[in-house]
C-alpha cells in the first residue's frame, strides 16, 4: 500500500444507486475504484452472479472482482414496500444510478442516469477588478 491509495478518487462524494447485471455491476466496479459511494440493490434470492462457476460458500470469484468495495441492500421490488424503499433511497442518497438488466430479447441496455445534486452550490460573485483613476484629458 503506498500514500497514493489512501488520497481521495476524484468520484469521492458521489452517491450511486446501482441496479444491474454484470455489465453494470462491472461499471458499478469503475466508479468506486474512483471514489464513488456504491450502493446496490439485489433481489431477495441474491444476485445471479453470486452462482457463476467457481463459487465458495455463497460468492463466485467473479461476484466479488465486480462488487469489491459497494454496500448492498436486499429489496424485493415485485413488493410495494420494496418499491417504497426504493423511492427513499432514490430521494435520499440517489445522484447518479447505474439500471441494467439482461432484456428478454438480444443485445443489453446499459443507463447511467445522473441526478443534479440536491445541494447546489451557491454562486459566487466573480471578484471585480479594482477601478483604476482614468487620467484627465489635457487641452493643449
Amino acid at each position: 500500500m503506498t500514500a497514493a491509495d489512501n488520497l481521495p478518487g476524484p468520484l469521492t462524494g458521489l452517491r450511486v444507486l446501482e441496479l444491474a447485471d454484470e455489465t453494470g455491476q462491472f461499471c458499478g466496479k469503475l466508479l468506486g475504484d474512483l471514489g464513488a459511494d456504491v450502493v446496490k440493490i439485489e433481489p431477495p434470492a441474491g444476485d445471479s452472479t453470486r452462482e457463476m462457476p467457481g463459487a465458495v460458500g455463497s460468492d463466485s470469484p467473479s461476484f466479488n472482482a465486480v462488487n469489491r468495495g459497494k454496500r448492498s441492500v436486499v429489496l424485493n421490488l415485485k413488493a410495494r414496500e420494496g418499491r417504497e424503499i426504493l423511492e427513499r433511497l432514490i430521494k435520499d442518497i440517489g445522484e447518479a444510478g447505474i439500471v441494467e438488466f439482461r432484456p428478454r430479447q438480444e443485445g443489453n441496455t446499459l443507463h447511467l442516469i445522473l441526478a443534479p445534486s440536491a445541494k447546489k452550490p451557491e454562486k459566487a460573485e466573480k471578484p471585480r477588478p479594482p477601478q483604476q483613476a482614468k487620467p484627465e484629458a489635457r487641452q493643449a
